[in-house]
């Protein structure tokens, strides 16, 4: 009998073990095990390999895939009972199905087959909704509107009974945007989309390194069970695609090489990759981030996971060409900035038509544009909550007897000061109201829109006008506004405002742009980079005569080209005011 010692043996054998979709002629057909897959119905194969390794822990690599790719199998057909054993075993981890609404079923599964954290989740899309105050909800729910190509309507009626009841004032905006909007919107919007917005649901991180691990590990099932280069390939494509996409955008009306842009998952915008270097750097960042964590689970005691001559000799180049080719790559139009109802502020994109500020996603295709103002999405969902009272203080302040009377009481002195005579009259008409942070700020606006207008109603109504529909980025009035009044009577005062509102989206550009003379070939920076992205532009005080052909293409909505310096010509329908 053998000698049972107290050391260790040096070696353990195994024989090497095959998981792939083809059988292998390196294997036992005997030993072979088949399983489908539910989505795809391929077939795959778990065998046994005739070569015999100093590696008693090879076997493992089979458990490990079992327990993390068991909900992806339909079936599993052997007869090795320790496969059947682990293949019941995961199956027991996995949730049950309580079917909250059917339609969702099969974009929950996707979802669990794309990240861990969803592996026990019963519903996911439910957790990416109601995240964080529902901040990828807009995208998610559009994403989902095309994806399962329904109505937004439609859409709320299947979210009602499964969202949170605080959500249903947002759903109630949602079913009173109009469905052109909707088709509008969710045009850009596909089933990545969600996937993007369930990989992203943590807090936002201030290193890359952070970002990276959080990444590996939430990809931790897909990374274990990985056994051939096809299969790593494939992963870090789709990672690099769900959290930090690489996009070739091609200008209109452009000579220029189509730009290669780079999702920022820092600051959620695009960033411009200049050389090819840095393609490769931002792949070799993940790839390390991988065989790091794959070195430190070894060393913790667990084994299995990719063999090591995968990672040994696997090539980021292989990744990049997959990634940047005609073939994968969809080739678009660069828009960025320019879409209708939606703006970025400092704490997430503000939907002009339901007034919920959210997370961006790379199908917006914003830069890092900012509104001025800030403010956190709790104190405006604040203000959306008493828009009712705030509603009813606007009615009050632009109807045109209310403002006749407030111009009775300056002219007959009711108080020293413009403000605080406005100041009483709306607190005998709202005496609690006046407490409101927004409610003041509301007074202080008129008052100095009054004192602009010389308070003539009819003009300071229409300035309201024009002011409301700078946020929207076209110009449909196809206008071009000149504010002349004598000195000191506020003009530079109201773009100063207006800066600070705006921030980003304003730009205050050279008169000499506008002056006649000036050749379309000439380089433009001022136009070439404002007009396209902006929601404001105004101009220096203008000496002598426009150049009208330039003012009428500006305003024309009609497309046009400009040019930066050293470039070629880029253009576009202007979405400036």
């Amino acid at each position: 009998m053998p000698v049972v010692t107290s050391f260790p043996p040096l070696y353990k054998l195994s024989y090497s073990t095959l998981i792939s979709n083809t059988p292998s002629e390196s294997c036992d057909v005997e030993d072979v095990a088949t399983f489908t897959y539910k989505r795809t119905h391929d077939v795959g194969y778990i065998c046994k390999g005739k070569k015999l390794l100093f590696d008693g822990s090879h076997f493992l690599k089979t458990l490990h895939y079992l327990r993390f790719n068991a909900f992806l199998m339909g079936s599993l057909d052997t007869n090795n009972a320790a496969l059947k054993r682990w293949y019941q075993r995961a199956l027991q981890m996995l949730p049950e199905n309580l079917h909250i609404n059917p339609i969702f079923d099969r974009i929950n599964q996707i979802l669990r087959e794309n990240n861990t954290k969803f592996l026990d989740d019963p519903n996911p899309i439910k957790t990416i909704l109601e995240y964080n105050q529902s901040y990828y909800f807009l995208p998610t729910f559009y994403a989902l509107c095309k994806h399962l190509n329904i109505s937004s309507l439609m859409m709320v009626n299947h979210l009602r009974g499964v969202l949170h009841k605080d959500l249903s004032p947002l759903l109630d905006r949602m079913e009173q945007v109009g469905e052109e909007h909707t088709q509008v919107i969710m045009k850009d919007f596909t089933q990545q989309t969600i996937i993007f917005c369930g990989n992203n649901l943590c807090e936002r991180y201030t290193r890359y390194r952070d970002k990276l691990r959080q990444i590996v590990h939430d990809s931790k099932r897909a990374t274990l069970s990985i056994s051939t280069a096809t299969q790593l390939t494939e992963l870090l494509r789709n990672l690099q695609e769900s959290h930090f996409p690489i996009q070739v955008l091609r200008l209109p009306n452009s000579l220029r090489k189509a730009n290669a842009f780079i999702w920022n998952c820092l600051t959620e915008s695009w960033q411009e990759i200049q050389v090819d270097k840095e393609k490769d750097s931002h792949m070799s960042n993940l790839w390390n981030a991988i065989c790091t964590y794959l070195e430190d689970y070894r060393k913790s005691g667990n084994y299995g996971g990719p063999e090591p001559e995968v990672t040994q000799k696997f090539s980021i180049n292989t990744v990049i060409s997959t990634i940047t080719s005609d073939t994968t790559m969809e080739r678009k139009t660069i828009q960025m900035d320019r879409h209708k109802w939606f703006i970025r502020t400092v704490d997430g994109l503000l939907d002009i038509l339901t007034g919920h500020v959210g997370g961006t996603v790379p199908e917006l295709f914003l830069s890092d544009r900012k509104l001025g103002v800030e403010f956190s999405r709790l104190e405006l969902m604040h203000l959306y909550n008493h828009s009712k009272e705030l509603e009813d203080l606007y009615n009050l302040l632009t109807d045109k007897s209310f403002f006749l009377q407030y111009l009775k009481a300056l002219l007959t002195n009711r108080t020293d000061d413009v403000f605080d005579t406005l100041n009483e009259m709306i607190q005998e008409q709202f005496p609690g109201l006046i407490e409101n942070s927004h409610a003041l700020s509301m007074l202080h606006f008129m008052v100095h829109l009054g004192k602009y207008t010389a308070f003539e109603h009819d003009l300071l109504m229409y300035l309201c006008d024009v002011l409301a529909s700078i946020f929207i980025a076209t110009n449909y009035e196809r206008k071009f506004f000149v504010m002349k009044g004598e000195t000191s009577n506020g003009k530079s005062k109201l773009f100063k405002i207006l800066a600070r509102v705006f921030g980003g989206y304003y730009h205050c550009i050279q008169s000499d742009n506008l002056k006649p003379g000036s050749s379309s070939t000439n380089a433009t920076p001022d136009l070439a980079s404002t007009l396209f992205n902006c929601r404001i532009v105004t101009t220096e005080e203008l000496e002598g005569k426009l150049n009208e052909n330039r003012v009428k293409q500006i305003t024309g909505n009609s497309c046009m080209t400009f040019r930066n310096t050293y470039e070629s010509s880029q253009g576009g329908i202007p979405t400036a005011k």
